[in-house]
This record gives structure tokens, C-alpha cells and sequence, in this order.
């Protein structure tokens, strides 16, 4: 099949490149080794290999807001990707000091009002928590918008120095991401970014709240019940 072979060569050039540069044969072993046993861990976790149209719009999602950061020099290149919380099942899809983010997106029919996937997504122990939400259109020609595949080689190119490379490689691992043409379409324009600091009174639904037996709360917040809580995107980095 062309998805399977697709991935062969990605594992094969993902080999290639961690080991060519290594002199010492054992040295070569070790790492070998190791990015074979990372690879049959990423394999045996994704029953088709392929991530759903949710996942990829959420990942797209995700490195434009990491685009932003970089842009806008919230931080270190260094800081943006360990920062960058999503891809390792943590709470907060980033966190940098005591500043969370959720990264949301909306497209389509639904502009009015922002997805929240669980009852724990809004509450966090840290300072600040803010919710980022990203305005799509899909882009079926793909004129006006770019694909997952090219987002992720515009982000390699901002990236120098190898231990970055390297880390920001495997938080795409980590997040189900392969370079295969499936993610050539859809292509995503990005609308607007509005950025909100979920502070008291915000409308959401949080684990206290809940009555006993009750979890795993999925719903959707009118955007127009949370207009007071906008702020500017630059706060997220300290600068606003």
C-alpha cells in the first residue's frame, strides 16, 4: 500500500538521519535502537496511522500558535517547544512559567461558539490561564491557505540548532504526526486569533462543580457570553 510504504521511508529516513552523523559504532547501536523501539511505540498507538480531521486541525492549530510565540518573541525557541505540554498528555496544551494556554479552533458551521472537550480543561493550579482560539476556513484549492505537511516544513526552517530540531521532532512524534501526503489537504486560512484570559466568572464547567458520578464533560461556550474576557495575545508572553 502507498500509506504503508509512505511510512517506511519516513522510519528509514528518520534512521538516517539520527545515526549518520554518529562516528562510534555502538553509539550508532544505542540510538538505533532506541528510535526503532519509539517508532513500533508510535505505530502500535495509532490503528490506522493516520490522524482524524480533528487532530490535524488541532496540530495546525497548535504550530501556528508556536509560530505566534516565535513571532512575537514570547521566549527562547528552547522555551516555545518545552513549553509546549500538548503532545505529552499534559493538562494544559502549553505552559510557560505560571502562564497556561488551550489552543481551540473553530471552522465552519459552528464560528459562533468554542469547543471544550472535558470538564478539566479550564482549571489549572498555575497563575494565568488563558484560552486562544483559532478562527478557520478550509481552503479546498489550498490558494489562500496551507496544509498540515507545509506548516510543519515552514516550522523545521525556525528551528537551527539540532537539539532544537531534534526536540521539536519528537513532539511531532509524540502529537501522531508523520510527513506522508495525507496531510497534504485539507489546506487552513487562519481568520482571526482571539486570545482570552479565563479569569473569575468565566463561563465554564469545572470538575467541583459537577455533581458526584458525573465526568467526562464535553461542551461548547457562545462567544458571545465571554466578549469581556478578550485580551490581547501579547499578555500570554508578559508584554501587554
Amino acid at each position: 500500500e502507498t500509506e504503508n510504504a509512505d511510512i517506511f521511508f519516513t522510519l528509514c529516513n528518520d534512521l538516517i538521519q539520527k545515526t549518520e552523523p554518529v562516528k562510534e559504532i555502538m553509539a550508532a547501536m544505542e540510538i538505533l535502537f532506541a528510535r526503532l523501539e519509539r517508532w513500533r511505540s508510535f505505530l502500535s498507538r495509532t490503528r490506522k496511522n493516520l490522524l482524524s480531521d480533528r487532530e490535524v486541525q488541532g496540530l495546525f492549530c497548535e504550530l501556528k500558535f508556536i509560530e505566534e510565540c516565535i513571532d512575537r518573541q514570547f521566549a527562547s525557541h528552547a522555551a516555545i517547544i518545552e513549553g509546549w505540554h500538548g503532545p505529552l498528555g499534559g493538562p494544559h496544551d502549553f505552559v510557560f512559567g505560571q502562564s497556561a494556554v488551550e489552543i481551540k479552533s473553530v471552522a465552519g458551521s459552528q464560528s459562533d461558539s468554542v469547543p471544550i472537550s472535558s470538564e478539566n480543561q479550564l482549571q489549572t493550579h498555575l497563575g494565568r490561564l488563558y484560552l486562544n482560539v483559532f478562527l478557520l476556513s478550509r481552503d479546498a484549492d489550498c490558494t489562500t491557505g496551507i496544509s498540515l505537511n507545509d506548516l510543519v516544513r515552514q516550522m523545521r526552517e525556525r528551528f537551527e540548532e539540532k537539539s532544537l530540531k531534534d526536540a521539536f521532532e519528537e513532539r511531532l512524534m509524540e502529537s501522531g504526526y508523520i510527513d506522508i501526503p495525507e496531510y497534504d489537504l485539507p489546506c487552513f486560512a487562519v481568520s482571526e486569533i482571539r486570545t482570552y484570559l479565563v479569569g473569575e466568572n468565566f463561563p465554564c464547567i469545572t470538575p467541583d462543580i459537577l455533581p458526584q458520578g458525573i465526568r467526562e464533560v464535553s461542551y461548547r461556550i457562545s462567544f458571545s457570553s465571554i466578549a469581556d474576557y478578550l485580551c490581547d495575545i501579547s499578555a500570554i508572553g508578559g508584554k501587554a
